[in-house]
């Protein structure tokens, strides 16, 4: 369990009082669907508007006062990472099949492929010199 909810000194969130606090109960019900291992259907605010999504959630943590929910999203078909203030509504969806292999993730490895993949890219620049006649 420790891999999914890392239990630190620092891990209660510190921030500004402007900043928006997450929805216990939206907090309640991602932390039920970690340990029951269950699929949650939340509204999440964009920037642009809300959304509905369907996520597995992977780990609960907190980082420079905020919440942050690492989680495979059905609709992007891909790891996401979801700011837990931005989650404006939660509910367990028993309609959806968690997939194993995100069960497998912990919060220090869910987007180890995409790093890797970032860190591998290389970039090739080719000059080539042109005269003119």
């Amino acid at each position: 369990m420790l891999q999914k909810l890392p239990l630190w000194q620092h891990l209660a969130p510190h921030r500004d009082q402007q900043s928006p606090s997450p929805c216990a109960k939206c907090l309640r019900t991602l932390l039920q669907a970690i340990m029951i291992r269950s699929v949650v259907t939340i509204e999440y605010d964009t920037g642009k508007g809300s959304e509905r999504r369907y996520i597995q959630p992977i780990g609960l943590y907190a980082s420079q006062g905020y919440w942050y929910c690492p989680a495979y999203c059905f609709e992007r078909r891909g790891y996401r990472l979801f700011r837990a203030d931005r989650v404006r509504s939660a509910s367990l969806n028993d309609l959806l099949t968690c997939l194993d292999e995100v069960d497998k993730k912990s919060i220090f490895d869910w987007n180890v492929h995409e790093r890797n993949a970032s860190e591998e890219q290389e970039l090739i620049v080719t000059m080539e010199v042109v005269r003119s006649v």
